[in-house]
């Protein structure tokens, strides 16, 4: 499997190591929101309790921007369909089919896949402590880019 490509931005930070031409017309978002968004309103009741859960904690942790309210939404329809499977695996793993076959629950497989799809969202919002370390926050108000921080390094502030 191929390797994520680093952001522009970090790429510029380090000097663009890799020498590839940086894109000039990258979208870009606005900064941290200042009030946590209100949940879609295609999210079912648990996908929404997930929402008001994790949409807090990213505001304030500076990783959630207003581009990301999309991912955020899968991630809760994710998270949402793990707790359905698990509840569902409570009642047994194992199925006897009419004919008298065992037979593995099919909510073993929903569970594992939709486990799979949080885990790679959660690793996209630096909500996994190894992508913690690879994630800054989104510069917000009051705060200095830290591209700003880099480019403007060595030179005295001004009094």
């Amino acid at each position: 499997m191929a390797r994520k490509q680093t952001p522009t931005p970090l790429r510029i930070l380090r000097g663009n190591p890799s020498k590839r031409p940086i894109p000039e017309n990258e979208p870009t978002f606005e900064g941290t929101p200042e009030v946590v968004p209100e949940p879609p309103t295609e999210l079912t009741d648990d996908q929404k309790i997930f929402w008001n859960d994790l949409c807090p904690r990213l505001v304030k942790a500076g990783v959630y921007s207003s581009g990301d309210r999309e991912s955020l939404s899968l991630l809760c329809v994710a998270l949402a369909e793990v707790k359905h499977a698990n509840e569902q695996l409570k009642l047994g793993r194992v199925l006897k089919t009419p004919s008298g076959y065992i037979q593995q629950s099919p909510f073993v497989s929903i569970l594992w896949s939709a486990m799979k799809r949080a885990q790679s969202l959660m690793t996209e919002f630096a909500m996994t402590p190894a992508s913690r370390s690879r994630v800054e926050k989104i510069a917000g108000a009051g705060e200095e880019d830290p591209l700003q921080r880099f480019l403007n390094r060595g030179q005295k502030k001004k009094a």
